[in-house]
């Protein structure tokens, strides 16, 4: 569901943007209104709890509003940085 509004009748409304069949997600990107997006920017927004956090920073959990989003705060002495990538840890 895409909640948006609609020009044509001047209210906001919800929309159908995908189905779950058969354990399988299927979604119309192109239905899909993002907030301060026009309908013919095609492009997705970035979630801001995407980014990964740089080197010399961690991620802490906020549990304030959005409780799935995570905001980095610089490591202190008492962290080990180890990153994805090191080949030791692969």
């Amino acid at each position: 569901m895409n909640y948006r509004y609609n020009e044509a009748e001047g209210e906001y409304e919800y929309r159908v943007v995908g189905s779950w069949e058969d354990n399988h997600l299927e979604l119309s990107e192109s239905e899909i209104a993002w907030v301060g997006r026009s309908a013919a920017d095609d492009q997705i927004p970035m979630s801001i709890c995407s980014l990964e956090c740089q080197q010399g920073w961690r991620k802490v959990i906020k549990d304030d509003l959005y409780a799935c989003c995570w905001v980095c705060v610089t490591l202190t002495y008492t962290y080990l940085y180890v990153p994805i990538s090191d080949p030791v840890t692969q």
